[in-house]
């Protein structure tokens, strides 16, 4: 089907840059769609993978990370570390419950309140007091620095929540950012669908495609498939798939219309194009599955998948092995404090690393 501008009063088309354009994103939009599908089987297909291959192997490192938080807590409890000492454990903690968390977020939530009872006792208060103040600290550093009504991290970190329900978000929740972009953009083009020559190009459509005209029982399927894809089409706000439609009812091989419905035509396949590519961002952070998995194999390769897959399992290996001969070696403060220093010291040399990077 070819889609042209309404031809010149001497008979010689128009075939000018709102063409080219409309022809550019026609292709473009025809192009994204093919490759958000391809994006969205392959990321489906890794949580598969995962789910049935690859989650047992995670969640066998739960048992030996409980075991190193459990130790670590202990440690938090000893009165003689030092801030910074106390402040690079905590990270540790937080850290590995993280990683827990992962798998395994009421694991995670029944340490996590094993920490708060070890803070609460501490500061020489109850754990119903100490969670009131940081939800006190919290709304306080809220109305002074952000001026929002949401609260933001607590105090103590003790906001968070590793439990169903509340674990997405600690652990797997994406920026909304690419819901609300692509909600507004949707308002707009159905601000754009709105325009008579789209509603009685619609209107046309149905009638010519309406299923209780046709007496042919073979045809009326075919009219009732693409009516059903006419509404969505009108819905979604997908212009490209309305006009296809559209020349199935008309004589001829082009579809002629006027300068300013090309124009139309264009703005909404441009907003339909930058839905698409927010959608694909979207697909990845509205399931904690596919975030995951995503981050963690996803490559247009599919060779390079499989690698990193491999290399995970190894890498998951290592950790189970070291995470063992750390609980084993954590056998006093001595001990405890080189570990700290060791974390510290390699944090340090990763920013530093990262700012040369930067001035290169």
């Amino acid at each position: 089907m070819n889609i042209v501008i309404n031809p010149s009063p001497i008979g010689k088309p128009l075939k000018n840059k709102l063409q080219t354009r409309f022809d550019k994103l026609r292709h473009q939009l025809l192009k994204q769609q093919t490759l958000n599908q391809k994006f969205q089987d392959e990321l489906d297909e890794l949580v598969t993978v995962y789910q049935t291959q690859l989650l047992q192997v995670d969640t066998e490192q739960v048992a030996p990370l409980s075991r190193l938080v459990t130790k670590l807590i202990d440690f938090y409890s000893r009165k003689s570390l030092s801030r910074w000492h106390r402040e690079e454990l905590w990270d540790w903690i937080f850290e590995t419950l993280g990683r827990i968390g992962r798998v395994e977020p009421e694991t995670a939530d029944e340490l996590h309140g094993l920490l708060r009872q070890v803070v609460a006792s501490q500061m020489d208060m109850t754990v119903a007091e100490l969670d009131e103040e940081a939800r006190q600290h919290t709304e306080s550093a809220a109305e002074t620095m952000f001026n929002v009504d949401e609260p933001q991290e607590g105090m103590f970190g003790f906001d968070d929540n590793f439990a169903e329900g509340a674990a997405d978000e600690q652990f797997f929740a994406g920026d909304n950012t690419y819901g609300i972009e692509l909600e507004n953009s949707k308002a707009r083009r159905k601000q754009l669908m709105d325009g008579s020559w789209v509603r009685n190009l619609f209107r046309r459509a149905a009638q010519a495609l309406h299923p209780d005209r046709e007496p042919d029982p073979k045809k009326r399927q075919t009219k009732e498939r693409s009516m059903q894809q006419l509404l969505a089409a009108r819905k979604q706000g997908d212009i490209l798939t309305l006009l296809s439609l559209y020349s199935e009812c008309i004589d001829g091989d082009d579809l002629v219309l006027a300068e300013q419905e090309i124009t139309s035509a264009c703005e909404l396949m441009k907003e339909q194009l930058d839905d698409l590519r927010l959608e694909k961002a979207a697909f990845i952070y509205e399931h904690p599955l596919r975030e995951l998995v995503h981050d963690l194999f996803y490559s247009g390769s599919r060779k390079t998948r499989e690698k990193r897959i491999q290399a995970w399992k190894y890498n998951l290996k290592a950790e189970a092995e070291q995470t063992l001969g750390i609980i084993e070696e954590l056998r006093n403060l001595k001990v405890l404090k080189i570990f700290l220093e060791e974390r510290q010291e390699e944090r340090c040399f990763s920013v530093d690393t990262i700012i040369n990077n930067l001035w290169q």
